[in-house]
Parts: structure tokens; C-alpha cells; sequence
């Protein structure tokens, strides 16, 4: 007579079950700690190995999926020698290392040798964005999707930078349907102290073509450009005698002002559309006029 046996235990001296393996549905446990390659496990379950070769598994664990589009993944740990950095830990399969951490504390996300305590590297044939942020709640609330802090001390920090071979840091207020402000960029510059606040500051360099203007040449570093009219609720600070020396009154200044010719106009905007130029009448000056009389205007 053939008997199959069911259920096999291995119990301890009062009888209860430390390890039970089923072979009726392939289940089995273990009560207690289990080791690989080691005996005396430090955990629930204890993986244990020696390995120094670049993408070896003798210190990892393999998790397969032998499904269509099935694949394998590795938990390895990390010595001299390893992808992994020593003393680090690594999440791979196949293709490559996805999540990777250092002995410090240094996160990567595609690759193994992070400078930053988080960084995120993109594949070479990916255009979409390399991280992405989405605010899900819904209701009348600004709530931040991305926000940087850095204060090491007061005066000193910069809460994000962004570097780009076109844009180094771009914003879009879009919205169908608020009736209210939007704004593409807003910035605050607040504290206590006498040092100056500076909402916006921006500098321009490195270009070698230029531009003509009003007869004048100058050379194409803009550090402010506006397509569209531009308002502002304080002064223009360049005019402040703060900044200005050597000042000396114009001679004969009344006989120019009263050269002057004050006009009404339209812009073109049906040929510099590009300029966001308002197209109400407006009163004032022609540059060209103010020229003749005061060149360095």
C-alpha cells in the first residue's frame, strides 16, 4: 500500500511545532528565526553571505516572477568590490540599480554613486520630467506641492535652485476659469535686520552679439524683460541719488525741455504683436526726441 505523507514537523521538547512543511499546497512555516548561510540568525529571517564581485549574489536576495513580463529583482548588501557601495544597499534587476543607499545616508534613485543626500538621476531616452509633484486635494486652499527650506543661518540658504541649459527656473499660473490674480512667479523678500530686501534680483552675462536701439548699441545681457506692460508700486531705485555721484546740474535744461514735443499714440501691435505692447492711446515722449537733446537718456 503506497502512503503519502501530508504534513511533516519538527517540534520542540514540549511538543510544539517549530518548523511544518505541507505537501498537500506547498505552505510551510517556521517558528522562530531563520538563517541562510548563517547559523545563528539575528532576525525573523537572516540572509547571510560573503560577496566582493561587481554584481554578484551571494549577499542578496533574488524575488522572481516567471509570469509573461515577469522579471527578477535583487535586495543586495554592499562590500568593497560591489555595485553597491560598501556598506550600502541596493534594489536592482536586470536592467540596472533603481534605489541605492550609502553607508552615510546618500540616496539614488538610477544610480549607485549619489553626491546628494537625494539623487535622482533620468534614463537617457526620457523626456518627461524626472520627478513629478501633484496636489490631489480639491478646495479653495493653496496648498504647496514642492517646497524647499534651507536657513543654516540667518541671512544665508537657498531654498531651491534650478539650472538649465535654456530655462533655469520656470513657473505657470494656469487656471480656465478664477476670476481672482494669477501669478507665473510671485516672490517675498521679508525679515527684521537693516539688510536690503530684494523680491527679485536678476543678472544677465556671457553674450557677445548685441542690439541697436534708439541709435544705441548694447549688448544682448538683459537682466529684465518683459513681454507685456510692466507696473510698479514703488520706484524705480536707479534713479535714487543713494546711487549716483559727481552729480552736476544741465546747463540751458529749461531751453531743452522746452523743445520737447509731449504726444499721443498707438504702438504697433499689429507689428511687434510679440511684445504684448497695450493698445489704449498713450500720452508721452518719443525716445528719439528726448535723444537729440539728452544723448545719454
Amino acid at each position: 500500500m503506497l502512503v503519502t505523507l501530508i504534513q511533516e514537523q519538527i517540534r520542540d521538547t514540549d511538543g510544539v511545532p517549530q518548523v511544518a512543511f505541507n505537501y498537500n499546497n506547498g505552505d510551510s512555516y517556521f517558528r522562530g528565526h531563520v538563517g541562510v548561510g548563517i547559523a545563528s540568525p539575528g532576525a525573523i529571517f537572516h540572509v547571510s553571505g560573503a560577496e566582493t564581485s561587481f554584481h554578484g549574489k551571494n549577499a542578496a536576495i533574488e524575488i522572481s516572477n516567471t509570469a509573461a513580463l515577469g522579471t527578477n529583482w535583487y535586495l543586495r548588501s554592499g562590500a568593497t568590490g560591489t555595485a553597491t557601495p560598501p556598506k550600502g544597499f541596493s534594489i536592482a534587476n536586470d536592467n540596472g540599480y533603481w534605489f541605492v543607499i550609502d553607508s552615510t545616508g546618500k540616496t539614488g534613485l538610477g544610480t549607485t554613486a549619489s553626491t546628494h543626500m537625494l539623487e535622482i538621476q533620468g534614463l537617457s531616452n526620457q523626456t518627461l520630467p524626472v520627478t513629478y509633484s501633484k496636489v490631489n486635494w480639491i478646495g479653495n486652499n493653496d496648498v504647496i506641492s514642492m517646497q524647499g527650506i534651507s536657513q543654516p543661518a540667518a541671512g544665508y540658504g537657498v531654498g531651491i535652485e534650478g539650472i538649465g541649459g535654456y530655462i533655469g527656473v520656470r513657473g505657470w499660473a494656469i487656471t480656465p476659469a478664477a476670476t481672482g490674480n494669477t501669478y507665473g512667479g510671485y516672490f517675498i523678500a521679508s525679515g527684521a535686520g537693516s539688510g536690503t530686501r530684494y523680491g527679485c534680483f536678476a543678472t544677465a552675462s556671457g553674450s557677445t552679439s548685441t542690439s541697436v536701439l534708439n541709435g544705441n548699441i548694447y549688448n544682448n545681457n538683459w537682466a529684465l524683460y518683459a513681454s507685456g506692460n510692466a507696473c510698479a508700486t514703488g520706484l524705480w531705485l536707479t534713479s535714487d541719488a543713494r546711487f549716483k555721484k559727481e552729480v552736476q546740474p544741465l546747463k540751458n535744461s529749461i531751453d531743452k525741455i522746452m523743445e520737447l514735443k509731449p504726444s499721443s499714440y498707438f504702438f504697433k501691435t499689429d507689428e511687434y504683436g510679440f511684445m504684448n505692447l497695450p493698445t489704449e492711446r498713450q500720452d508721452g515722449f518719443l525716445a528719439q526726441d528726448l535723444e537729440k537733446f539728452f544723448l545719454r537718456w
